[in-house]
């Protein structure tokens, strides 16, 4: 088709139908078996000047259905997102736990419930409505009003995903028969889950900062202020958990973010300095207490692996079957020793090395100490003492080094460095100090492996003899 063409159907008001024909490509769902085709989404692609007109009609009827749109509806709506449709069916159940009554909800793919004055009985998502009540009866009457404005509508409610879902809120029911509720005269079955809704956990502050930001005529935002004047802390409302979350991250009172909203970017960046703050220092203060990590402690950043922890080998089986490196475990005190086995082992186990049988096999005889581990030792050591001479003279760090602890975690020098060399050092670390630890704690893993399964066969062999 043509531009003269296409000007002829528009000045006609009528469009053709090779405008209306596309071609259509089947998109598989994720789940199911992809030999049937109800599994496949069928995606229709429509010829570019379809696509013109209908951004032309959007433009110009957009701001018309805005104005009419149900104050509910979420999902393909600008400046709103599916997580505050979710808000309304979790408050209501919320506000039906503090006042003792049962919940149900209808979920229909394809309008009850308020909290005081505020009208949440039919919050949509896209196409995905639910239909929420405190009463069995009054829900489907809202089912009947859902499927009349579907048959007027031209749409269709598709029964294998229109199910019930009853929610414990209340010790008090109501008794109902098997297939009380029905869809265009077929059962709708009960269920105990949904696929439709989601649980809101990790980023309830972030959208506690889309209600502040809303029209103060919406419904999340009178919903905030109500619940935030009105509940008290016992309650389950929502807004008051996110009231303990603000209480728990030093945040400013919730209803001062209602009256005086930040920007987007503000509220991100207050919430995300304040979480971090608090994590950050809550597990550096707590790693302290755990032996094990001794020679780590105090060395956590949010979204930052530890260097010692990074994986380190190109074995695709290793990284698959998820085996935590000798160094990693050297490092987390997770390395099995003598000392380790006599510790906890009910039975009594001897602590003495059964390589050397001199000391206790403790992780500093392991490092240093055992004389039987000396020739696969004395090379690597000579070069990170070396390394730690010169790493002290380059970056002017006035401390006595303890070798066991620069072996296990050479990182800790970069905390007695000036700020301005803390980069420069750990690269220098990386370079000439880690590789050398790595190697020698590896070495020594082998090494120490080697003669235990020597003298177990050695053992053995002399059991079978006597």
């Amino acid at each position: 088709m043509g531009v003269e063409e296409l000007k002829i159907d528009i000045e006609l008001g009528c469009i053709s139908d090779i405008l209306k024909i596309g071609t259509l490509f089947p998109v598989f769902k994720n789940k199911g078996d992809a030999r049937y085709a109800k599994n496949y989404r069928g995606i229709t692609v429509t010829p570019i000047y379809s696509k013109i007109i209908e951004k032309i009609i959007k433009l110009r009827e957009n701001p018309i259905i805005l104005e009419k749109q149900n104050p509910l509806q979420r999902g393909f709506t600008e400046n709103t997102t599916p997580l505050l449709c979710e808000l309304i069916i979790e408050e209501f159940e919320r506000e039906s736990k503090d006042l003792k009554l049962p919940t149900y909800i209808a979920l229909l793919d394809g309008i009850g419930g308020h909290i005081s004055n505020i009208s949440c009985c039919a919050p949509t998502c896209a196409d995905d409505v639910a239909i929420i009540a405190n009463n069995p009866i009054e829900l489907q009457t809202l089912i009947n009003i859902a499927v009349n404005f579907s048959r007027r509508e031209g749409y269709t409610l598709q029964p294998t995903k229109s199910v019930i879902l009853p929610v414990n809120t209340s010790s008090r029911s109501i008794e109902i028969e098997d297939n009380y509720w029905h869809i265009n005269n077929n059962p709708m079955p009960v269920v105990d889950h949904s696929s439709h809704i989601a649980e809101i956990h990790l980023k309830a502050l972030t959208l506690f900062g889309n209600i502040t930001r809303a029209n103060k005529t919406s419904v999340e935002w009178r919903l905030a202020e109500r619940q935030l004047q009105l509940k008290t802390h016992t309650s389950k409302s929502w807004f008051i958990e996110i009231k303990k979350i603000c209480l728990k991250y030093d945040l400013p009172g919730c209803q001062n973010f209602l009256t005086y909203p930040l920007g987007k970017f503000q509220w991100k960046h207050l919430i995300t300095r304040k979480i971090y703050t608090y994590w950050r220092e809550k597990i550096n203060e707590n790693s302290e207490g755990y032996s094990s990590l001794q020679h780590i402690a105090c060395a956590y950043k949010i979204k930052t692996i530890h260097p010692i922890l990074t994986t380190n080998t190109s074995n695709c089986r290793d990284i698959n079957r998820s085996r935590i490196p000798i160094r990693t475990k050297v490092a987390t005190g997770n390395y099995i020793l003598q000392s380790n086995r006599a510790k906890f082992n009910k039975c009594e186990v001897s602590a003495t090395c059964k390589i050397c049988n001199q000391e206790d096999e403790t992780i500093e005889h392991f490092l240093i100490s055992c004389i039987h581990l000396e020739p696969d030792r004395e090379k690597l050591l000579k070069v990170i003492r070396e390394q730690c001479l010169r790493l002290v003279e380059l970056f002017n760090i006035s401390l006595d080094i303890n070798l066991i602890h620069v072996i296990i975690n050479p990182y800790h020098l970069v905390k007695f460095c000036a700020c301005t060399q803390t980069s420069d050092l750990c690269s220098f670390i990386s370079l000439h100090v880690e590789p050398a630890c790595r190697t020698l704690i590896y070495n020594l893993h082998m090494q120490r492996y080697k003669l235990l399964n020597t003298g177990q066969k050695n053992l053995r062999k002399s059991n079978l003899a006597k």
